[in-house]
């Protein structure tokens, strides 16, 4: 419920005051997306205290692992790409100290939000990638069985009584 209620916060803040504070639109753009990232990281937080819950809980539902897997690496990712992003804006910000008339100048609103998706997109592969074992986990696998009641089975093994 904390993490609901954070996300939520979040949410109403990011709407009543948004980012007029920062000066430039590069910086706007970058800040968007490193708040956005806490949202997704509250919401993902909320979410997986609630699926735990109502799996503990309650013995009928059945969850599929990849579900759990796939919200713990967008929350692992989404702290990823947090410090990514603050990262980048950091460089933009050293880039705006070293060259300061031609940071002002222009303004690359698409080509920084391409960056961050890049970086988010990035990230995102990259955890889920080391969390489910190179992709492995999302493969449906079977698992030969020797038994004879299985009808694929029955032709390999003499059950002659």
């Amino acid at each position: 419920i904390i993490c609901l209620g954070g996300a939520a916060f979040l949410l109403r803040q990011w709407i009543f005051h948004g980012v007029r504070f920062l000066g430039h639109a590069n910086s706007r753009v970058l800040f968007l997306f490193y708040y956005g990232m806490f949202f997704v990281l509250g919401f993902n937080m909320g979410s997986l205290y609630l699926l735990d819950f109502v799996r503990l809980r309650y013995e009928c539902v059945i969850l599929d692992f990849r579900m759990v897997v796939i919200l713990r690496g967008l929350t692992i990712s989404s702290i990823l790409s947090a410090h990514l992003i603050l990262m980048l804006m950091s460089l933009e910000r050293l880039h705006s100290s070293l060259f300061p008339a031609h940071f002002e100048k222009y303004s690359a609103r698409r080509a920084t939000a391409a960056v961050a998706v890049a970086v988010i997109i990035g990230s995102t592969f990259f955890v889920i990638w080391n969390i489910s074992d190179s992709f492995r986990l999302f493969t449906e696998n079977f698992v030969a069985m020797a038994n004879t009641k299985v009808a694929q089975n029955a032709e390999r093994y003499d059950v002659r009584q």
